[in-house]
Protein backbone atom coordinates (compact mmCIF):
# COMPACT_ATOMS: atom_id res chain seq x y z
CA UNK A 1 0.00 0.00 0.00
CA UNK A 2 1.22 3.62 -0.62
CA UNK A 3 1.93 5.96 1.98
CA UNK A 4 0.50 9.16 1.23
CA UNK A 5 3.91 11.84 1.61
CA UNK A 6 1.00 14.26 3.38
CA UNK A 7 1.42 12.15 6.40
CA UNK A 8 3.91 10.27 5.96
CA UNK A 9 7.08 12.04 7.52
CA UNK A 10 4.88 11.56 10.86
CA UNK A 11 6.46 8.53 11.40
CA UNK A 12 9.71 9.95 11.94
CA UNK A 13 8.27 10.39 15.25
CA UNK A 14 8.01 8.06 18.64
CA UNK A 15 5.15 10.33 19.02
CA UNK A 16 3.50 8.09 16.22
CA UNK A 17 5.04 5.18 17.25
CA UNK A 18 4.84 4.44 20.94
CA UNK A 19 1.60 6.78 21.22
CA UNK A 20 0.21 6.09 25.04
CA UNK A 21 -3.43 6.75 23.62
CA UNK A 22 -4.71 2.86 24.01
CA UNK A 23 -8.42 3.67 22.73
CA UNK A 24 -7.81 5.50 20.11
CA UNK A 25 -5.21 3.24 18.56
CA UNK A 26 -7.14 0.13 19.67
CA UNK A 27 -10.16 1.80 17.66
CA UNK A 28 -8.45 1.98 14.68
CA UNK A 29 -6.54 -1.15 15.00
CA UNK A 30 -7.16 -4.16 17.16
CA UNK A 31 -3.83 -5.79 17.23
CA UNK A 32 -2.21 -2.72 18.67
CA UNK A 33 -1.76 -2.91 22.59
CA UNK A 34 1.05 -1.08 25.21
CA UNK A 35 2.25 -4.43 26.95
CA UNK A 36 5.96 -3.37 27.33
CA UNK A 37 7.76 -1.15 30.16
CA UNK A 38 8.84 1.50 27.39
CA UNK A 39 5.41 1.82 25.99
CA UNK A 40 4.47 3.07 29.94
CA UNK A 41 6.90 5.01 30.13
CA UNK A 42 6.36 6.56 26.92
CA UNK A 43 2.52 7.11 27.70
CA UNK A 44 3.73 8.72 31.21
CA UNK A 45 6.11 10.79 29.69
CA UNK A 46 4.17 12.37 26.98
CA UNK A 47 1.21 13.26 29.61
CA UNK A 48 3.41 14.99 31.91
CA UNK A 49 4.60 16.73 28.72
CA UNK A 50 0.68 17.68 27.64
CA UNK A 51 0.52 18.70 31.66
CA UNK A 52 3.09 21.27 31.74
CA UNK A 53 1.62 23.06 28.69
CA UNK A 54 -1.43 23.27 30.17
CA UNK A 55 -0.24 24.67 33.53
CA UNK A 56 1.64 27.68 31.33
CA UNK A 57 0.68 30.64 31.99
CA UNK A 58 -1.10 32.45 29.23
CA UNK A 59 -1.67 35.89 28.37
CA UNK A 60 -5.02 37.03 26.91
CA UNK A 61 -7.02 40.58 26.04
CA UNK A 62 -3.44 42.40 25.22
CA UNK A 63 -4.03 45.95 24.46
CA UNK A 64 -1.46 48.46 23.35
CA UNK A 65 -1.98 51.64 25.46
CA UNK A 66 -1.92 55.21 24.26
CA UNK A 67 1.96 55.70 25.31
CA UNK A 68 2.97 52.40 23.77
CA UNK A 69 2.71 49.98 26.88
CA UNK A 70 0.98 46.68 26.74
CA UNK A 71 -1.35 45.29 28.83
CA UNK A 72 -2.74 42.09 29.40
CA UNK A 73 -4.32 40.10 31.57
CA UNK A 74 -2.54 36.18 32.87
CA UNK A 75 -4.02 33.45 33.02
CA UNK A 76 -2.67 30.04 34.72
CA UNK A 77 -4.47 27.06 36.17
CA UNK A 78 -3.06 24.40 38.44
CA UNK A 79 -1.92 21.15 38.07
CA UNK A 80 -5.25 19.69 39.77
CA UNK A 81 -7.30 21.81 37.91
CA UNK A 82 -6.09 21.34 34.97
CA UNK A 83 -6.44 17.22 35.75
CA UNK A 84 -10.01 18.02 36.72
CA UNK A 85 -11.05 19.52 33.48
CA UNK A 86 -13.43 18.07 31.31
CA UNK A 87 -15.52 18.92 28.43
CA UNK A 88 -17.91 21.07 29.48
CA UNK A 89 -15.24 23.03 31.84
CA UNK A 90 -13.42 24.46 28.41
CA UNK A 91 -16.23 26.76 27.31
CA UNK A 92 -14.66 30.31 27.82
CA UNK A 93 -11.18 29.06 28.58
CA UNK A 94 -8.64 30.95 26.64
CA UNK A 95 -6.72 29.21 24.03
CA UNK A 96 -2.71 29.20 24.30
CA UNK A 97 -1.62 30.53 20.99
CA UNK A 98 2.30 30.89 21.55
CA UNK A 99 2.88 27.32 20.35
CA UNK A 100 1.33 27.59 17.26
CA UNK A 101 2.84 30.85 16.52
CA UNK A 102 6.44 29.23 17.41
CA UNK A 103 5.83 25.93 15.23
CA UNK A 104 4.58 28.20 11.93
CA UNK A 105 7.98 30.61 12.37
CA UNK A 106 9.86 27.48 12.54
CA UNK A 107 7.82 26.04 9.59
CA UNK A 108 9.35 28.38 6.87
CA UNK A 109 9.85 26.39 2.96
CA UNK A 110 14.08 27.07 2.78
CA UNK A 111 16.94 24.98 0.46
CA UNK A 112 17.36 22.95 3.91
CA UNK A 113 13.37 22.20 4.17
CA UNK A 114 11.74 22.09 0.28
CA UNK A 115 11.52 18.01 0.70
CA UNK A 116 9.36 18.27 3.73
CA UNK A 117 6.53 20.31 1.43
CA UNK A 118 3.97 17.66 1.91
CA UNK A 119 4.45 17.33 5.49
CA UNK A 120 4.53 20.74 6.17
CA UNK A 121 0.96 20.84 4.55
CA UNK A 122 -0.49 18.42 6.20
CA UNK A 123 0.63 20.55 9.49
CA UNK A 124 -1.07 23.56 8.80
CA UNK A 125 -4.21 21.99 7.44
CA UNK A 126 -4.49 19.80 10.54
CA UNK A 127 -4.05 22.52 12.59
CA UNK A 128 -6.29 24.79 11.22
CA UNK A 129 -9.18 22.36 11.84
CA UNK A 130 -7.95 21.28 15.04
CA UNK A 131 -7.44 25.14 16.35
CA UNK A 132 -11.33 25.76 14.75
CA UNK A 133 -12.45 23.09 16.23
CA UNK A 134 -11.41 24.29 19.52
CA UNK A 135 -12.68 27.61 19.12
CA UNK A 136 -16.24 26.37 18.12
CA UNK A 137 -16.08 23.96 21.38
CA UNK A 138 -14.89 27.29 23.76
CA UNK A 139 -16.64 30.44 22.44
CA UNK A 140 -19.88 31.57 20.51
CA UNK A 141 -21.25 34.82 19.08
CA UNK A 142 -19.00 37.53 18.56
CA UNK A 143 -16.09 36.26 20.27
CA UNK A 144 -16.08 32.88 18.21
CA UNK A 145 -15.41 35.09 14.94
CA UNK A 146 -12.96 37.34 16.05
CA UNK A 147 -10.89 33.63 17.28
CA UNK A 148 -11.64 32.47 13.95
CA UNK A 149 -10.79 35.47 12.05
CA UNK A 150 -7.55 35.59 14.16
CA UNK A 151 -6.69 31.56 12.96
CA UNK A 152 -7.60 32.45 9.47
CA UNK A 153 -5.26 35.39 9.46
CA UNK A 154 -2.29 33.37 10.91
CA UNK A 155 -2.71 30.15 9.24
CA UNK A 156 -3.67 32.03 5.83
CA UNK A 157 -1.41 34.36 5.56
CA UNK A 158 1.70 31.83 6.64
CA UNK A 159 0.84 29.21 3.77
CA UNK A 160 0.68 32.05 1.44
CA UNK A 161 3.62 33.12 2.42
CA UNK A 162 5.71 29.26 2.47
CA UNK A 163 3.70 28.78 -1.09
CA UNK A 164 5.51 32.16 -2.04
CA UNK A 165 9.07 31.11 -0.85
CA UNK A 166 8.52 27.56 -2.30
CA UNK A 167 7.96 28.78 -5.71
CA UNK A 168 10.55 31.02 -6.09
CA UNK A 169 13.05 28.30 -4.98
CA UNK A 170 11.43 26.10 -7.87
CA UNK A 171 11.54 28.90 -10.11
CA UNK A 172 15.07 29.41 -9.76
CA UNK A 173 16.45 25.59 -9.68
CA UNK A 174 14.38 25.03 -12.97
CA UNK A 175 15.36 28.56 -14.61
CA UNK A 176 19.42 28.37 -13.61
CA UNK A 177 19.34 24.89 -15.43
CA UNK A 178 17.78 26.04 -18.37
CA UNK A 179 14.33 25.45 -17.87
CA UNK A 180 11.41 27.92 -17.84
CA UNK A 181 8.44 27.74 -15.45
CA UNK A 182 5.34 29.04 -14.41
CA UNK A 183 5.89 30.02 -10.91
CA UNK A 184 2.53 30.81 -10.23
CA UNK A 185 1.77 26.82 -10.79
CA UNK A 186 3.51 25.81 -7.97
CA UNK A 187 1.96 28.46 -5.73
CA UNK A 188 -1.71 27.72 -7.16
CA UNK A 189 -0.94 23.91 -6.50
CA UNK A 190 0.29 24.39 -2.30
CA UNK A 191 -2.45 27.02 -1.67
CA UNK A 192 -4.83 24.20 -3.89
CA UNK A 193 -3.38 21.60 -1.48
CA UNK A 194 -3.67 22.80 1.48
CA UNK A 195 -7.72 23.43 1.30
CA UNK A 196 -8.04 19.93 0.05
CA UNK A 197 -6.22 18.67 2.76
CA UNK A 198 -7.93 21.02 5.25
CA UNK A 199 -11.22 20.30 4.06
CA UNK A 200 -10.52 16.40 4.49
CA UNK A 201 -9.16 17.14 8.24
CA UNK A 202 -12.66 18.40 8.46
CA UNK A 203 -14.85 15.65 7.02
CA UNK A 204 -13.01 13.31 9.45
CA UNK A 205 -13.76 15.33 12.81
CA UNK A 206 -16.80 15.39 11.27
CA UNK A 207 -17.74 11.76 11.18
CA UNK A 208 -15.24 11.27 13.95
CA UNK A 209 -16.26 14.08 16.48
CA UNK A 210 -13.89 11.49 19.36
CA UNK A 211 -10.93 11.02 17.49
CA UNK A 212 -8.54 11.05 20.10
CA UNK A 213 -10.61 8.45 21.77
CA UNK A 214 -10.57 10.48 25.36
CA UNK A 215 -13.74 11.73 26.08
CA UNK A 216 -15.53 10.33 28.41
CA UNK A 217 -12.26 9.21 29.93
CA UNK A 218 -9.79 10.18 32.88
CA UNK A 219 -8.07 11.42 30.15
CA UNK A 220 -10.59 14.18 28.75
CA UNK A 221 -8.43 17.04 30.37
CA UNK A 222 -5.80 16.34 27.38
CA UNK A 223 -9.01 17.97 24.99
CA UNK A 224 -7.00 21.29 26.74
CA UNK A 225 -3.69 20.47 25.02
CA UNK A 226 -3.82 21.35 21.33
CA UNK A 227 -0.48 19.96 20.57
CA UNK A 228 -1.81 16.45 21.43
CA UNK A 229 -5.13 17.17 19.78
CA UNK A 230 -3.16 18.05 16.37
CA UNK A 231 -1.11 14.69 16.64
CA UNK A 232 -4.03 12.59 17.53
CA UNK A 233 -5.57 14.15 14.75
CA UNK A 234 -2.94 13.35 11.90
CA UNK A 235 -2.54 10.25 13.17
CA UNK A 236 -5.99 9.32 13.20
CA UNK A 237 -6.45 10.69 9.72
CA UNK A 238 -3.80 8.90 8.74
CA UNK A 239 -4.79 5.15 10.33
CA UNK A 240 -7.74 5.47 8.74
CA UNK A 241 -7.16 6.98 5.30
CA UNK A 242 -2.83 6.69 4.61
CA UNK A 243 -3.22 6.59 0.73
CA UNK A 244 -4.36 9.96 -0.25
CA UNK A 245 -3.40 11.68 -3.42
CA UNK A 246 -4.60 15.42 -4.49
CA UNK A 247 -4.20 16.60 -8.11
CA UNK A 248 -4.11 20.41 -8.23
CA UNK A 249 -6.31 22.61 -10.50
CA UNK A 250 -3.28 22.81 -12.84
CA UNK A 251 -2.58 18.61 -12.95
CA UNK A 252 0.04 19.22 -10.30
CA UNK A 253 -0.06 16.02 -7.99
CA UNK A 254 1.54 16.18 -4.11
CA UNK A 255 4.23 13.53 -5.38
CA UNK A 256 5.49 16.12 -8.21
CA UNK A 257 5.54 18.90 -5.44
CA UNK A 258 7.44 16.45 -2.94
CA UNK A 259 9.88 15.50 -5.54
CA UNK A 260 10.60 19.06 -6.92
CA UNK A 261 11.01 19.77 -3.56
CA UNK A 262 13.55 17.04 -2.87
CA UNK A 263 15.47 17.44 -5.89
CA UNK A 264 15.91 20.72 -4.76
CA UNK A 265 17.10 20.07 -1.40
CA UNK A 266 19.48 17.45 -2.65
CA UNK A 267 20.95 19.61 -5.34
CA UNK A 268 22.04 22.29 -3.70
CA UNK A 269 24.87 21.43 -1.66
CA UNK A 270 26.16 19.66 -4.67
CA UNK A 271 26.85 23.00 -6.50
CA UNK A 272 30.33 24.07 -7.06
CA UNK A 273 29.70 27.11 -5.83
CA UNK A 274 28.15 25.90 -2.55
CA UNK A 275 30.20 24.61 0.79
CA UNK A 276 29.10 22.29 3.82
CA UNK A 277 30.54 22.26 7.47
CA UNK A 278 31.83 18.96 8.32
CA UNK A 279 34.44 17.37 10.93
CA UNK A 280 37.53 15.29 11.32
CA UNK A 281 38.65 13.68 13.89
CA UNK A 282 39.94 17.01 15.81
CA UNK A 283 37.64 20.09 14.52
CA UNK A 284 34.70 21.58 12.72
CA UNK A 285 35.79 22.07 8.85
CA UNK A 286 34.50 23.86 5.96
CA UNK A 287 34.66 22.01 2.85
CA UNK A 288 33.81 24.35 -0.77
CA UNK A 289 33.02 21.91 -3.63
CA UNK A 290 35.23 24.19 -5.73
CA UNK A 291 38.74 23.08 -3.72
CA UNK A 292 37.68 19.13 -4.42
CA UNK A 293 39.94 17.43 -6.82
CA UNK A 294 38.34 15.80 -9.80
CA UNK A 295 37.92 12.26 -7.57
CA UNK A 296 36.22 14.10 -4.73
CA UNK A 297 33.55 16.03 -7.43
CA UNK A 298 33.02 13.02 -8.70
CA UNK A 299 31.62 11.13 -6.17
CA UNK A 300 29.70 13.99 -4.82
CA UNK A 301 27.73 14.63 -8.15
CA UNK A 302 27.73 10.86 -8.44
CA UNK A 303 25.99 10.40 -5.17
CA UNK A 304 23.55 13.25 -6.39
CA UNK A 305 22.57 11.21 -9.67
CA UNK A 306 22.13 8.17 -7.56
CA UNK A 307 19.12 10.40 -5.48
CA UNK A 308 17.93 11.81 -8.41
CA UNK A 309 17.48 7.92 -10.05
CA UNK A 310 15.59 7.28 -6.18
CA UNK A 311 13.76 10.49 -6.43
CA UNK A 312 12.06 9.61 -10.05
CA UNK A 313 11.70 5.87 -9.45
CA UNK A 314 10.14 6.40 -6.31
CA UNK A 315 7.38 9.50 -6.74
CA UNK A 316 4.53 9.01 -8.83
CA UNK A 317 5.29 12.00 -11.36
CA UNK A 318 3.16 13.37 -13.79
CA UNK A 319 4.92 13.18 -17.27
CA UNK A 320 5.01 17.27 -17.49
CA UNK A 321 7.10 17.21 -14.56
CA UNK A 322 9.05 14.35 -14.98
CA UNK A 323 10.62 15.82 -18.32
CA UNK A 324 11.26 19.09 -17.23
CA UNK A 325 13.11 17.44 -14.17
CA UNK A 326 15.26 14.93 -16.26
CA UNK A 327 16.18 18.05 -18.47
CA UNK A 328 16.89 20.78 -15.64
CA UNK A 329 18.64 17.55 -13.46
CA UNK A 330 20.92 16.82 -16.53
CA UNK A 331 21.96 20.33 -17.14
CA UNK A 332 22.76 20.76 -13.55
CA UNK A 333 25.37 17.89 -13.55
CA UNK A 334 27.00 19.19 -16.57
CA UNK A 335 26.93 23.00 -15.63
CA UNK A 336 28.72 22.05 -12.76
CA UNK A 337 31.44 19.68 -14.53
CA UNK A 338 32.13 23.13 -16.61
CA UNK A 339 31.43 25.34 -13.67
CA UNK A 340 35.01 23.58 -12.40
CA UNK A 341 36.38 23.36 -15.48
CA UNK A 342 36.06 26.97 -15.54
CA UNK A 343 37.44 27.83 -12.59
CA UNK A 344 40.57 26.02 -13.39
CA UNK A 345 40.74 28.02 -15.91
CA UNK A 346 40.32 31.34 -14.55
CA UNK A 347 43.18 30.79 -12.11
CA UNK A 348 45.69 29.97 -14.85
CA UNK A 349 44.51 33.09 -16.29
CA UNK A 350 44.71 35.16 -13.12
CA UNK A 351 47.38 37.75 -12.95
CA UNK A 352 46.93 37.38 -9.08
CA UNK A 353 47.75 33.78 -9.00
CA UNK A 354 50.98 33.62 -7.41
CA UNK A 355 51.47 29.71 -7.54
CA UNK A 356 51.27 28.70 -11.23
CA UNK A 357 51.66 25.42 -10.36
CA UNK A 358 48.66 25.50 -8.43
CA UNK A 359 46.38 25.16 -11.27
CA UNK A 360 49.02 24.37 -14.19
CA UNK A 361 46.74 21.01 -15.32
CA UNK A 362 43.27 21.13 -16.54
CA UNK A 363 40.38 20.08 -14.85
CA UNK A 364 39.82 16.53 -16.35
CA UNK A 365 36.09 16.87 -16.91
CA UNK A 366 35.58 13.11 -18.41
CA UNK A 367 36.92 11.17 -15.08
CA UNK A 368 34.33 13.50 -13.56
CA UNK A 369 31.55 12.44 -15.72
CA UNK A 370 32.80 8.70 -15.81
CA UNK A 371 32.85 8.71 -11.95
CA UNK A 372 29.24 9.78 -12.04
CA UNK A 373 27.90 7.18 -14.44
CA UNK A 374 29.61 4.39 -12.31
CA UNK A 375 28.77 5.83 -9.31
CA UNK A 376 24.80 5.69 -10.54
CA UNK A 377 25.25 1.77 -12.06
CA UNK A 378 26.04 0.41 -7.69
CA UNK A 379 22.10 0.64 -7.95
CA UNK A 380 21.81 -1.82 -10.37
CA UNK A 381 23.77 -4.69 -8.52
CA UNK A 382 23.19 -6.83 -6.06
CA UNK A 383 25.45 -5.77 -3.47
CA UNK A 384 25.44 -1.70 -3.33
CA UNK A 385 27.84 -2.11 -0.41
CA UNK A 386 30.14 -3.95 -1.86
CA UNK A 387 30.48 -2.62 -5.17
CA UNK A 388 30.70 1.57 -3.51
CA UNK A 389 33.48 0.39 -1.11
CA UNK A 390 35.30 -1.11 -4.25
CA UNK A 391 35.07 1.99 -6.70
CA UNK A 392 35.59 4.39 -3.68
CA UNK A 393 38.58 2.51 -2.78
CA UNK A 394 40.02 3.07 -6.39
CA UNK A 395 39.13 6.29 -6.50
CA UNK A 396 41.25 7.12 -3.06
CA UNK A 397 44.17 5.09 -4.68
CA UNK A 398 44.08 7.06 -7.39
CA UNK A 399 43.62 10.27 -5.42
CA UNK A 400 46.60 9.71 -3.58
CA UNK A 401 48.32 8.46 -6.57
CA UNK A 402 48.25 12.02 -7.50
CA UNK A 403 49.01 13.67 -4.53
CA UNK A 404 52.88 11.93 -4.99
CA UNK A 405 52.63 12.20 -8.28
CA UNK A 406 55.51 14.75 -9.42
CA UNK A 407 52.68 15.95 -11.89
CA UNK A 408 49.73 16.38 -10.06
CA UNK A 409 51.21 16.51 -6.65
CA UNK A 410 51.62 20.53 -7.23
CA UNK A 411 48.09 20.95 -7.86
CA UNK A 412 45.95 22.85 -5.46
CA UNK A 413 42.77 20.14 -5.41
CA UNK A 414 45.74 17.47 -4.44
CA UNK A 415 47.01 19.54 -1.20
CA UNK A 416 46.15 18.16 1.73
CA UNK A 417 44.47 21.24 3.39
CA UNK A 418 41.72 20.59 0.76
CA UNK A 419 41.09 17.18 1.26
CA UNK A 420 37.32 16.50 1.78
CA UNK A 421 37.18 12.73 1.61
CA UNK A 422 36.68 12.96 5.49
CA UNK A 423 34.71 15.86 6.39
CA UNK A 424 32.10 15.36 3.75
CA UNK A 425 30.21 12.38 5.82
CA UNK A 426 29.14 10.80 2.14
CA UNK A 427 27.68 7.34 3.71
CA UNK A 428 25.97 9.43 6.82
CA UNK A 429 24.86 11.72 4.25
CA UNK A 430 23.40 9.21 1.71
CA UNK A 431 21.85 7.24 4.27
CA UNK A 432 20.18 10.43 5.30
CA UNK A 433 18.60 10.27 1.79
CA UNK A 434 17.75 6.86 2.36
CA UNK A 435 15.81 6.99 4.79
CA UNK A 436 13.87 10.04 4.42
CA UNK A 437 12.81 8.50 0.94
CA UNK A 438 11.33 5.65 2.75
CA UNK A 439 9.54 7.42 5.07
CA UNK A 440 8.36 10.72 2.09
CA UNK A 441 7.00 7.93 -0.33
CA UNK A 442 6.17 4.42 1.92
CA UNK A 443 8.44 2.25 -0.25
CA UNK A 444 11.14 0.52 1.97
CA UNK A 445 14.40 1.85 0.39
CA UNK A 446 16.72 0.07 2.91
CA UNK A 447 18.16 -2.30 0.35
CA UNK A 448 19.90 0.97 -0.89
CA UNK A 449 21.61 1.79 2.75
CA UNK A 450 25.64 1.59 3.30
CA UNK A 451 27.35 0.40 5.84
CA UNK A 452 29.41 2.91 8.04
CA UNK A 453 32.70 2.22 6.69
CA UNK A 454 34.99 3.95 9.39
CA UNK A 455 38.27 3.62 7.23
CA UNK A 456 36.46 3.84 3.68
CA UNK A 457 37.69 7.44 3.27
CA UNK A 458 40.67 7.57 5.79
CA UNK A 459 43.17 9.47 2.98
CA UNK A 460 46.10 10.27 5.53
CA UNK A 461 49.32 10.08 3.12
Amino acid sequence: MRVNPFIARNYDSNIYKDNFNVSTLDSLDSDRSFTTEDDVLNQDTYKEQALRRSTSPILVHLSKQADGTITFDRQQMTREEVLSLREGDLKNVAINWAPLELQLASKQSSYSSTDQVAYDLDYFASEYVQFQSQINMRYSGKEQEEQLQKLDDMIYSHVEKYADQFSEMADTFFSENGININKDQFKDSIMDFFQQRKNAYADFIQENKDYAGIKGTENEWLLNDNQFMGEQLRYALDSKHPDVNFISSNGMSIDDLAAVGTVIKETKNADFNSFEIGHNKHRAEISYNKNKSEEEYGVKLGLTAMKYTLITENYHLSDGIKSKLDTAFDNFIKDQNERASDYVKDMQEDPFVRNNEAFAMDWDKELVSNIINKMVSHLQTTDINQSFKNDINVLIELYKSKTEDQKTSGLSRYQSYHNTWAEDNYVDDWNRFVNGLSLSTGIDSSQYELNYQVDLFDTTI
